[in-house]
């Protein structure tokens, strides 16, 4: 199914496709679809494959072709989580008792099966490395995903990260799956990943253009609306 959803017309672009059944939360209940995923993800029930990506794909190694990552999330919820949970506060120390890469955290969803831990980190190699370091700490973790401590990231504002990850991974060389641990690189790539395509900055808007479209009446957003999308 997932082979035939991606020989559709342009949806042969499409990088990641997550399928549930039809008595799933409705697809707008972020909220409950996500926790209905995490509750089904189960490593078996993955597939990494590779083929055609969108033209604008910055992450693909090559040029219009990546990787594919589909879940199939249809069935039953899956067992137990099989780790020990602990605060973010604990966890952080922890790491950074193995290295001095990682910033901050944050646990995500962690009344699911599959908890989330985003961690921004200062990147100094390939994160396969750090992967690697963290090992002791996969008994506390099911999701661990990696980003920059820069460009901004904030691993309080979820929205932004969702769009930072999809964006910067390429599920054939940034998902490392180890001992029932689903790891994803989701920092920028370069010379450490052994990416030699040009990767693009961040297109922002200056402090002055949004003054100017606010005094001009175009926009009205508070600085808020600005911290949580970026601006």
């Amino acid at each position: 199914m997932m082979h035939a959803f991606w020989g559709v017309g342009q949806m042969s672009f499409v990088k990641h496709a997550i399928f549930v059944n039809e008595d799933a939360p409705d697809l707008t209940d972020h909220d409950a679809i996500v926790a209905h995923i995490l509750n089904r993800i189960n490593i078996d029930d993955m597939m990494i494959s590779k083929g055609v990506v969108d033209a604008l794909d910055h992450s693909s190694p090559k040029f219009a072709l990546g990787g594919k990552l589909g879940l199939d999330c249809t069935g039953e919820e899956i067992e137990e989580l099989g780790i020990t949970q602990i605060e973010d506060d604990e966890l952080l120390f922890k790491m950074k008792s193995l290295t001095n890469e990682v910033v901050d955290l944050k646990q995500y969803y962690t009344n699911t099966k599959n908890p989330v831990t985003i961690i921004t980190v200062n990147k100094t190699r390939s994160q396969k490395h750090l992967f690697e370091d963290l090992k002791p700490l996969y008994e506390n973790m099911k999701v661990v995903i990696m980003i920059d401590a820069a460009n901004q990231n904030d691993v309080n504002n979820p929205y932004m990260l969702v769009w930072r990850v999809v964006n910067n991974m390429d599920s054939n060389r940034d998902v490392y799956i180890e001992s029932n641990t689903i790891c994803i690189d989701g920092t920028n790539k370069n010379s450490f990943d052994n990416f030699k395509r040009r990767w693009p900055d961040d297109v922002d808007c200056t402090p002055e253009v949004l003054d100017s479209l606010q005094e001009r009446g175009i926009i009205d957003i508070s600085d808020e609306f600005k911290k949580e999308f970026q601006l």
